[in-house]
């Protein structure tokens, strides 16, 4: 007869987190090419995380870039070990004629398509990046601030942030659906851009 604890064992294997950690393909990250009606894509598949480059109207996808040789590109520049399957890429945006622009451990990245990668002069880990590239928005002081890359400058979108309660969280009711929370900032940034590179509160 099977024993208790081999009985928990088989329930807690059926758990979502546990079920689903052997189901491929489910969790699909997407976004928009600059400059193209391509878009790219994430997705955890059996053999790693791929990122891949979506032609709709054609119903072809390629890679959007060597994993292995951006892995070993970032282990080289940025220290530690980065695995090809297994990319750790934040705010990825993609521009049809230059290439990517990603953050990696509180570093911000561009790769041209030929696979020359510099670190950006202005991005930071912290900055929600447009679609085109050319702004972002970020938290200082519990507020939202637009900063234009070309000009350097940046303005605040908002005045009113407190401690415990500022712009640029998620809330605790309503993951995802709002820009303002109560309690202590949870880290991540509820603001979108649009296909059109304009910012949706």
């Amino acid at each position: 007869m099977t024993n208790l604890s081999e009985k928990y064992a088989r329930a807690e294997a059926l758990l979502p987190q546990n079920a689903l950690a052997d189901v491929y393909g489910l969790h699909v990250t997407t976004g928009p090419i600059t400059g193209s009606e391509d878009f790219w894509l994430r997705v955890r598949l059996r053999e790693g995380v791929r990122f891949f480059q979506v032609n709709p109207k054609e119903g072809s996808m390629q890679p959007l870039f060597d994993h292995d040789a951006l892995a070993k590109t970032l282990t080289d520049q940025n220290g530690g070990v980065h695995d090809g399957d297994d990319l750790r890429l934040d705010t990825l945006s993609v521009d049809a004629r230059t290439g990517i622009s990603f953050s990696v451990n509180d570093k911000r990245y561009t790769m041209s398509w030929a696979g020359d990668l510099a670190l950006a002069s202005m991005a930071s880990a912290a900055h929600l990046v447009s679609p085109d590239g050319r702004k972002a928005v970020f938290v200082k002081d519990h507020n939202l601030h637009l900063l234009d890359y070309e000009t350097g400058q940046s303005e605040p979108l908002a005045t009113d942030g407190q401690p415990h309660f500022g712009w640029g969280g998620r809330t605790r009711r309503h993951h995802g659906c709002a820009i303002r929370h109560e309690g202590p900032t949870l880290g991540v940034m509820v603001p979108l851009w649009t296909l059109f590179a304009r910012l949706s509160l």
